[in-house]
């Protein structure tokens, strides 16, 4: 007995997708109704719904519709085993991407907790990995006027170019270095908690000493930092280098200036 096929409609709904999708397909050549009855209705048949289960496959694994249409124009197995490797192998990559996305947001929900609740403290702090650092802009002083908008421009244009990592906003944070003469001189820097080999300089594993403190703290950069050495002696410490001075939680996390938090980090000499 002749099968009496399927209209648009029917077909629409039993695979749950629109009519609209099917008259999309059938316009790329890829799913065309093949029979059509006395009525001027096209139906489709068996052969149809098997093609239309192929191509909802190969979609669901992204394959681009014109990959598709070359490939649903002669096929066997082996074809078949060919393309299924392919695809297997981009979304294994692709796995490992988003787990690295997602590895990447634990991290910094974990972190973003930490600040928040430790502001205000001058604790010592132990870091597992090498750290780098990518310097935006040289040689700045805390006692000009700095155009935010124009230090953000060079960020983005650093970003831009491939001079720092490729995703900067989800591995890093933008801070500043701070000389340690004392003579007020700063550069804008990007770090970054993973090791770069293109980087400015690299900071090993180690302890250091850090001093979180809310955004809208009005004391000055060095009456911070007074603090900070004041601590340091207390507890019989020795420091050296840079003082970092990041800003960990700003308008990216919250619009009120109030949650905002930064940390001002020296590294403690083993």
């Amino acid at each position: 007995m002749k099968s009496k096929g399927l209209l648009i409609g029917e077909l629409a709904r039993l695979f749950h997708i629109s009519t609209d999708t099917l008259r999309f397909y059938d316009k790329k050549g890829i799913l065309t109704p093949s029979e059509r009855r006395g009525n001027n209705y096209r139906y489709y048949t068996y052969q149809d719904v098997s093609r239309l289960t192929a191509i909802l496959l190969l979609r669901k694994m992204e394959v681009p519709l014109n990959e598709i249409a070359a490939f649903l124009e002669d096929y066997g197995f082996d074809d078949t085993m060919t393309m299924l490797e392919s695809r297997k192998v981009l979304l294994d990559r692709q796995i490992q991407e988003l787990k690295y996305v997602r590895d990447s947001v634990s991290n910094q929900m974990s972190y973003l907790k930490d600040y928040r609740d430790n502001a205000g403290q001058i604790t010592i702090r132990q870091s597992n990995r090498i750290h780098s650092v990518f310097i935006i802009k040289k040689d700045l002083h805390i006692s000009e006027d700095i155009d935010d908008m124009a230090l953000v421009k060079d960020y983005l244009e650093s970003a831009a170019e491939g001079q720092i990592p490729e995703d900067w906003y989800i591995s890093g944070h933008l801070g500043t270095e701070f000389r340690s003469d004392d003579s007020g001189y700063y550069h804008l820097a990007y770090y970054c908690y993973e090791d770069f080999p293109g980087a400015d300089r690299h900071i090993p594993p180690g302890s250091y000493v850090s001093y979180l403190y809310k955004g809208v703290e009005e004391s000055s950069f060095r009456e911070r930092r007074d603090k900070m050495i004041r601590w340091i002696e207390k507890e019989g410490l020795k420091v050296e280098g840079p003082v970092y001075q990041l800003w960990q939680i700003d308008d990216f996390h919250s619009h009120r200036r109030e949650d905002w938090v930064n940390e001002m980090q020296i590294f403690l000499v083993s």
